[in-house]
């Protein structure tokens, strides 16, 4: 018998409004895939209490709060709450996510300054409270890198990274972690990062409703099994080889979700092989 695949979304947003009317359709189709459970990511203050809320209310999703680089026109009325959120609700958490940089969207100095305050403030709450980082990184993937190694982070999950495979490198020899999304299927930048990926570095993701592989159509759980099977034939190994190595790889990036409460969602590690 083949064993049984646990697979983890390790970034989704599954607390966005678009996905009210079908978010229990949603996450019955993540769990027949083998998805037991989604790191759902916050990019606001508002969003991060809809994501404790979700959490509140359905085992499958375990939380994680941050500040977006997109929303930085938010940030001096929101960061100090979302900073607040974290130390009033650090045991409740997996991650401070979804934080980061995007040089794209940043193009001045002073804006990408502003950027890089908003990610050392977040970097340091998780690192008082003990938690990872679910990163957004885009167009800055070495000055992200630089700046958690500066900051004396090594807990990190950098999502849909898109930098070059030698910054990739870097970060993972600094002990970060990197997810692909469902674009894997279609991109030819992230199959390279995929075939290269230290195999103990990688995690997947769905980036719910974004980075879907079908044109047109939103992405969601459930994607992160047809990631883990194409990844697999890159890498010219099994599906069930991959998916023990990547859930792994998610216990170790993100402890807190193999808390001892998790055992019902067949979270906890693996027993060892008999002898």
């Amino acid at each position: 018998m083949a064993p049984l695949l646990r697979l983890v979304d390790t970034h989704c947003h599954l607390a966005d409004p678009s996905l009210v009317s079908h978010r229990r359709e949603i996450v019955a189709r993540a769990k027949d895939a083998g998805v037991v459970a989604a790191i759902v990511v916050g990019e606001s203050y508002e969003d991060n209490l809809r994501v404790m809320e979700l959490a509140a209310a359905e085992p499958f999703v375990r939380p994680a709060v941050g500040h977006h680089p997109w929303r930085m026109a938010e940030a001096k009325a929101d960061v100090p709450r979302t900073l607040a959120l974290i130390e009033r609700h650090a045991q409740e958490l997996v991650a401070v996510g979804e934080v980061g940089l995007d040089y794209r969207v940043a193009s001045t100095e002073p804006e990408r300054a502003a950027q890089r305050a908003v990610l050392a403030e977040m970097t340091q709450a998780a690192m008082r409270a003990r938690l990872p980082l679910s990163v957004h990184v885009r167009s800055a993937g070495h000055y992200v890198i630089e700046l958690l190694a500066d900051l004396g982070c090594e807990r990190a999950a950098l999502h849909a990274f898109d930098g070059k495979i030698r910054y990739m490198l870097r970060g993972a020899e600094h002990g970060l972690h990197f997810s692909l999304p469902g674009t894997v299927l279609v991109s030819e930048q992230k199959q390279k990062l995929a075939a290269a990926i230290p195999i103990d570095r990688l995690l997947l993701e769905s980036d719910t409703p974004a980075l879907s592989p079908d044109p047109g159509q939103s992405s969601e759980p459930a994607v992160v099994r047809r990631v883990l099977e194409h990844v697999a034939r890159l890498r010219a190994v099994t599906p069930e080889a991959l998916a023990t190595a990547v859930f792994e790889n998610t216990l170790r990036a993100f402890p807190r979700l193999a808390a001892p409460s998790a055992s019902a969602q067949g979270l906890q590690p693996a027993p060892p092989a008999p002898a």
